[in-house]
C-alpha cells in the first residue's frame, strides 16, 4: 500500500526543570509523568523511554518519591529508561566550558550509580544554539551523535558531520525544521496521553508522512518528545497502525544511536564551529537575546563560576593532596547548587519571576560553600605556619584567659601576611589589600597630620627579601566585626591599602608588617596632571565631558571617546530584544561630574558620574473606544545615573573599570560603546576558543525577509578584541555579560549590552523584577594588546582579573615557617583550565586541565611541589595513556591546535 520506508520512533519528555512555573509545581507534574513512565515500561508497552538526556530527573522523583528508587534502579540499569548524559541541559553559551563538562561528569555519576553507562548521544534537542568547541566536548565523553534542532543552516540536511576548531568530529542529528523535537507529537499523537481511534491516528499519520518526507526522504524520525509530553500508552498501537499503513516499511523504536547506519549516504556533509543561524521559515528560531536576559543572575552565575574554577577548585585539590578529602563532597554540593541554574530556561533569564529568585539563593549557597572551604584552606596554613593550631586559639568561654582572648594580637604590632595565589602562574600587579588590626588592644605605634585630627597605625609592609613596598591607604573602618575562626567574630580596625603584590604560582607569598616610629606617608604618584594618569605602557586622559582617552605608549594609538553609553527602548523579552517604533536613544548625558578617589604611589582612581535623562517607561495605549492604539514613551522623565570608576596602576598595559548603573527607568536597554578605531573583523572568546567574527551582520541583507531576522548582536564569554599589525585593545569582562555587536565602519565601535530591562514574563500578565531597578555593578578591563601578541595572552589576564588572591593577617610571633610554597608551576603557551581532584572518589589525586588558545601546536612545562605518577585521560576521566609510570616533579606538554588536554596526577 505505501512506499518502503524506515521509521525511527522515539520517544521521551522534555522537561524543563523550572520555566514558567516553578521548580516545585513542574516536581509535580514531573512524580505524576515518572509514574505513568515506569507502568508503561514494567507492563511491555514500551521498550525503552529516554528522559530528555537529563538524571536530574531522578533525584527530583526520588526526593518526593523515594520509596520507587528500586523500580528506577531496575529500569535504568536494564537499559529501559535511558538517562544522561547531562545533569541538567545547559544553555551552552552563558556558563562555562568547565561547567559543560562537569554538567557531564554529573549526569555520568549519577547514571552509574543507578547501574548503567548514561545515554552516550549529545542531546541538546533545545538549546539556544551552540559553541564551536561542543563536539571536542561530546568526543571526551563518547556522546555519538549529537543530536540538535536551533542554530542549523535553513538548507542543512538532516545527517552531517559536526566538526569543531580542534578537528574533532561528531555525527550530528538535524531535528525537523518546523517543530523539531516535538514535531511528532504536535501533529500525530498529542501532547497528552489521549486515545486515538485507529481512523484518527492513520489520517494524521499519512499527512504527517507526507509532509516530512521531503526532508528525511526514506528513513523518517518520528520525534515524540514535546515538552512535559506525558507518556503514550498506544504505542504498541501506533507501530502496528504503521505497518498497515506502510506494510513494506521497517519500524525501529530508537535512542539515536542506531542511526549511525544513515551515515553511508555519500551527502553527509560538514559543519565546522558554532551554530547560530537563525530562522528562516521555520519555527526553529534560534532565540539570541537571552544573552543579555536578566544581568543579575549572569552576574551571580559568573562569579559563583569564578569562584569554583579559579579558587575552590584549586584550593579543594591541594587539601585532598595533603590529606584533608572532607571537604570534597561540599565542593561537589556546590558544582551541583551552581549546576541546577544551568538549565537554558533558568541562565538565559527567560522564566518566571519566581523560578529567577529561587536561582539567587542557590547562588548563595554556592558562595557559601566556596568561603568555607578557603576558611578550610586558611586555618590549614595557619597551623603549618605556627605549628600551633588555629582552633586552639579560638576563644570557648567568656571567661577563657587573656592570651586566647587577644590571640589575634601582636603586643609589638609585628604581623604577617599571608596571600594565596590560586593559579598555576606568577602574580605581579597592583591589588586592593584589606588589613585587620586588633581592636582589643590599641596598636603600638600611631600618627597623625599636625594635631592628631585623626590618629592612624603607622606601619610599614616589607617583602620576604625586607625590601619595603609602598602602599596607598584608603579607608579605615573602626570596630567592625570580622570572622576569625568558626563560632567566634572579633572586633578589628579595618585598614583598605593599594599595594603591589608578586605572588609565586599556585601557593602561598609572605609580607611582613613592621611598626614605624616616624610617620609613613608616600609622596609619588602616577598621577602627573589633574586629569591624567600614567605608567610606562599607557596614559588615561579624563574628558570634561565623562569619556576619556586611553593612550597606549608604545605604538602611540590614542582610544578616544571612552566611557560612551546609549540608551533606547526595550518592548522585548527573555527571549528576545525589540526596540519600540518610533522611540528615541540617549546618546548624551545631561550632566558629567569628575572625581578623583584615589592618588597614592602605585594607583590612581578617576570616577565619573553620568546623567541621561529618559522616559520613565513605556505605554500600552489606548482609545476612547477601548481599542488598542500602540506603544508609546511616557512623557514622565527620569534620570539614570552612570559612575564609572576608572584604575590606573603603576604597572601593567590594562586599566579597570568599575561601573554601577542606578537604574530608575524601565523597558529600556543600556550599552557601553566602546570605540576603537580599527575597522573590520573582531574576536570573541566562546568556551575553549576564539572566534573571528565579520562586524554588523555575517549575512548581511540576506536575512530580511527571513521569520527571525539575524541580529547583530552575538554571543561571547567575557573576551572581545579588536586588532591591526598595530596592536589593538581587548574588552574584558569580570562578570554577568555576555552580548556584543560591532559597527561596520572606521570607528570600529563594539556595543556591549549592560542590561535590558523589560517586564514581559512567560505565561503572565507582567512582572516586575526584569526591569532590574536600582543599582546594577560591573567590573571590567580594557587591556592594550601588542602587535602579534597572541590570544591566548587574553585569556591568561583574564584568568588573573576574575581570580581572587586570599589573604589572612596573623601575629608574627606565631611564625615559625614562611617557606614559599608553589603547588603547581606552567610555563609556556598552553593555557591553564582548571586544577581539581578527580570526581566520584574521595583520593588524594587531581585533574590539570590545559587547552592550547591558537591554531598552532603549542607546548607547556609543567612543574608540581609533590611528585605525581602523570595520566592522560578523557573528559569523562577515563585512561587514555600513562605518561609517566614513576613520579615526576617536572614534565612538558604539547597540545595540538585548540586540543583540550587533561592530566591525572597520582601523588604518593
Amino acid at each position: 500500500m505505501g512506499p518502503n520506508l524506515k521509521f525511527y520512533y522515539f520517544n521521551s519528555t522534555h522537561w524543563d526543570r523550572e520555566w514558567f512555573q516553578s521548580q516545585r509545581v513542574f516536581q509535580r507534574y514531573l512524580v505524576s509523568n515518572m509514574a505513568g513512565i515506569m507502568e508503561s515500561l514494567e507492563n511491555g508497552c514500551l521498550e525503552k523511554y529516554i528522559f530528555d538526556g537529563q538524571t536530574i530527573v531522578l533525584e527530583d522523583v526520588l526526593e518526593i518519591r523515594p520509596d520507587w528508587k528500586p523500580r528506577l534502579e531496575k529500569l535504568v540499569s536494564s537499559g529501559k529508561l535511558k538517562v544522561g548524559p547531562w545533569y541538567v541541559m545547559p544553555d551552552e553559551f552563558l556558563v562555562s566550558g568547565e561547567a559543560l563538562i562537569r554538567n557531564l561528569l554529573l549526569g555520568s555519576e549519577i547514571a552509574n550509580e543507578f547501574g548503567s553507562e548514561p545515554w552516550q548521544v549529545g542531546y541538546v534537542c533545545d538549546i539556544f544554539g551552540h559553541i564551536a568547541q561542543m563536539p571536542q566536548i561530546f568526543s571526551g565523553f563518547d556522546c555519538k551523535p549529537a543530536v540538535l534542532w536551533r542554530g542549523v543552516k535553513h538548507d542543512q540536511k538532516p545527517l552531517f558531520f559536526w566538526e569543531s576548531p580542534d578537528g574533532s568530529k561528531v555525527p550530528a542529528i538535524r531535528l525537523f525544521p518546523e517543530d523539531g523535537y516535538g514535531d511528532f507529537s504536535l501533529h500525530v499523537t498529542g501532547r497528552w496521553d489521549k486515545l486515538l481511534t485507529e481512523s484518527e491516528f492513520k489520517s494524521r499519520f499519512q499527512a504527517y508522512v507526507e509532509r516530512v518526507k521531503p526532508y528525511w526522504r526514506d528513513s523518517i524520525l518520528l520525534s515524540d518528545g514535546l515538552d512535559h509530553i506525558q507518556v503514550h500508552s498506544q504505542v504498541p498501537e501506533y507501530f502496528k497502525w504503521i505497518q498497515d499503513l506502510y506494510p513494506d516499511s521497517e519500524i525501529v523504536h530508537t535512542d539515536y544511536s542506531d542511526i549511525f547506519n544513515e551515515f553511508k549516504r555519500e551527502d553527509a556533509s560538514t559543519c565546522k564551529g558554532e551554530l547560530i543561524h537563525t530562522a528562516k521559515d521555520a519555527t526553529g528560531t534560534l532565540i539570541s537575546h537571552t544573552l543579555s536576559s536578566r544581568y543579575d543572575l549572569k552576574s551571580l552565575n559568573d562569579q559563583c563560576t569564578n569562584r569554583l574554577e579559579l579558587e575552590t577548585d584549586t584550593v579543594s585539590a591541594i587539601l585532598s593532596v595533603n590529606g584533608v578529602n572532607d571537604v570534597l563532597p561540599f565542593r561537589k554540593l556546590a558544582w551541583k547548587k551552581l549546576l541546577q541554574n544551568h538549565p537554558h530556561d533558568s541562565i538565559c533569564g527567560c522564566s518566571i519571576d519566581a523560578v529567577h529568585r529561587q536561582m539567587v539563593s542557590r547562588y548563595e549557597e554556592v558562595d557559601q560553600i566556596c568561603s568555607a572551604i578557603i576558611d578550610d584552606l586558611k586555618a590549614y596554613d595557619w597551623n603549618r605556619v605556627t605549628g600551633k593550631s588555629l582552633a586552639g586559639l579560638t576563644c570557648d568561654l567568656k571567661n577563657d584567659p587573656p592570651d586566647v582572648l587577644q590571640s589575634d594580637v601582636d603586643p609589638n604590632g609585628c604581623y604577617t601576611l599571608r596571600f594565596f595565589n590560586p593559579l598555576p602562574r606568577e602574580i605581579d600587579e597592583v591589588r586592593h589589600v584589606e588589613l585587620l588590626f586588633p581592636s582589643s588592644k590599641s596598636y603600638p605605634e600611631k600618627w597623625g597630620e599636625p594635631f592628631g585630627y585623626e590618629k592612624v597605625n603607622s606601619f610599614r609592609i616589607f617583602n620576604l627579601n625586607n625590601h619595603e613596598i609602598p602602599y596607598g591607604l584608603g579607608k579605615i573602618k573602626r570596630n567592625s566585626s570580622r570572622r576569625f575562626h568558626r563560632h567566634e567574630a572579633r572586633f578589628y580596625d579595618v585598614y583598605d591599602i593599594t599595594m603591589k603584590l608578586k605572588l609565586e604560582p599556585c601557593g602561598w607569598t609572605t609580607y611582613n608588617i613592621c611598626t614605624s616610629k616616624t610617620p609613613v606617608r608616600y609622596f609619588q604618584s602616577i598621577s602627573k596632571e589633574r586629569f591624567s594618569s600614567e605608567n610606562d605602557s599607557l596614559k588615561v586622559t579624563v574628558n570634561r565631558n565623562g569619556t576619556f582617552n586611553l593612550q597606549d605608549k608604545r605604538s602611540g594609538r590614542t582610544y578616544s571617546n571612552l566611557n560612551d553609553f546609549v540608551i533606547d527602548s526595550e518592548i522585548g523579552d527573555g527571549w528576545n530584544s525589540v526596540r519600540a517604533q518610533g522611540a528615541g536613544t540617549a546618546i548624551l548625558p545631561e550632566t558629567a561630574n569628575v572625581r578623583k578617589l584615589e592618588d597614592s604611589p602605585d594607583r590612581t582612581i578617576f570616577e565619573i558620574v553620568k546623567t541621561y535623562m529618559v522616559p520613565n517607561c513605556l505605554e500600552y495605549t489606548g482609545t476612547l473606544y477601548e481599542n488598542y492604539s500602540g506603544i508609546t514613551e511616557s512623557h514622565d522623565i527620569v534620570s539614570v545615573k552612570i559612575a564609572t570608576r576608572i584604575i590606573i596602576d603603576s604597572i601593567g598595559d590594562s586599566i579597570k573599570l568599575q561601573t554601577d548603573i542606578y537604574n530608575t527607568a524601565s523597558d529600556c536597554r543600556i550599552r557601553l560603546v566602546v570605540p576603537t578605531g580599527i575597522p573590520g573583523e573582531y574576536s570573541a572568546y566562546q568556551n575553549f576558543a576564539f572566534i573571528s567574527r565579520q562586524p554588523d551582520r555575517k549575512l548581511g541583507a540576506t536575512t530580511e525577509n527571513y521569520i527571525e531576522a539575524e541580529p547583530i548582536e552575538k554571543n561571547f564569554s567575557g573576551i572581545v578584541s579588536k586588532s591591526d599589525s598595530h596592536g589593538g585593545i581587548a574588552f574584558i569582562d569580570c562578570h554577568g555579560l555576555h552580548e556584543v555587536s560591532a559597527s561596520n565602519d572606521e570607528n570600529g565601535e563594539l556595543y556591549i549590552t549592560l542590561l535590558r530591562a523589560f517586564c514581559r514574563t512567560v505565561s503572565s500578565d507582567g512582572e516586575p523584577e526584569g526591569q532590574l531597578h536600582g543599582r546594577q555593578s560591573y567590573e571590567y578591563a580594557l587591556k592594550l594588546i601588542k602587535p602579534d601578541e597572541p590570544l591566548d595572552a587574553l585569556w591568561n589576564f583574564a584568568q588573573q582579573y576574575r581570580s581572587i588572591p586570599y589573604h589572612y593577617m596573623l601575629p608574627s610571633k606565631y611564625v615559625i615557617n614562611t617557606k614559599h610554597y608553589k603547588m603547581l608551576s606552567i610555563e609556556g603557551d598552553l593555557s591553564f583550565s582548571v586544577f581539581k581532584p578527580v570526581e566520584n572518589i574521595l583520593s588524594n589525586s587531581v585533574v590539570l586541565r590545559l587547552i592550547n588558545l591558537s591554531d598552532q601546536v603549542q607546548k607547556a612545562r609543567i612543574q608540581l611541589a609533590v611528585p605525581a605518577i602523570v595520566t592522560q585521560i578523557d573528559l569523562s576521566e577515563k585512561h587514555k595513556e600513562e605518561l609517566y609510570q614513576e613520579p615526576v616533579s617536572t614534565f612538558s606538554m604539547s597540545g595540538a591546535p585548540w586540543e583540550l588536554i587533561s592530566l591525572k596526577l597520582d601523588y604518593s
